[in-house]
């Protein structure tokens, strides 16, 4: 009679190890939407041309990086790809999220380095650009950037400006809050029979 209500408790140790399990995969998205909160509102200046409010954080300009951070995943680009970098996986007892973005410069901004100098081919956009400027101005350098078929971007040293590890760094306390909220309410459901 003991070991048949030994092995009962140990399928029902087993039973609630995969219902936490699930429960902590289910949270995933939860946890990965408030580290993306918290990369959209504390990490990245809000709007605008020109210089940063704060030299340390990101000025937005076209939207592209902060909507490829947003909770739930981010938009679709014009390639129509997800640029959102949002993964669970399950490897063993562990679940590993995994949050960033597939925007290109991304990287150069969150580690800082050297940028190398570059030629540009002059988009039609670019070439738009170009002549209102020129017009606005008066300034011949915009018609001849405007007249040529690529521009020379010359290298330039990146300062350090991280989004994604300060934003991680300091959900620690609200992802830890979140699963414990998740796990005790698990735990309350579990009655052991």
């Amino acid at each position: 009679m003991l070991k048949n209500n030994c092995n009962e408790e140990a399928l029902n140790i087993q039973t609630f190890a995969r219902r936490m399990k699930q429960t902590l995969v289910e949270s995933g998205g939860e946890t990965l939407d408030i580290v993306a909160v918290r990369a959209q509102g504390n990490m990245i200046n809000p709007g605008g041309m020109g210089e940063p409010i704060d030299a340390d954080k990101l000025t937005t300009r076209s939207g592209r990086l902060m909507k490829s951070i947003g909770p739930a995943g981010g938009v679709f680009n014009s390639s129509g790809n997800r640029e959102a970098i949002r993964e669970i996986d399950v490897k063993g007892n562990k679940v590993i999220l995994t949050f960033g973005s597939e925007v290109p410069y991304l990287p150069p901004h969150e580690y800082g380095g050297a940028m190398p100098a570059r030629d540009q081919i002059v988009t039609d956009r670019m070439r738009r650009f170009f002549w209102a400027k020129m017009y606005e101005t008066g300034d011949e350098k915009f018609k001849a950037m405007a007249l040529s078929q690529s521009i020379h971007i010359p290298g330039y040293n990146m300062p350090k400006r991280p989004v994604i590890t300060p934003a991680a760094n300091d959900s620690i306390s609200d992802i830890e809050n979140l699963m414990r909220r998740k796990l005790e309410g698990l735990a309350s459901g579990y009655s052991g029979e």
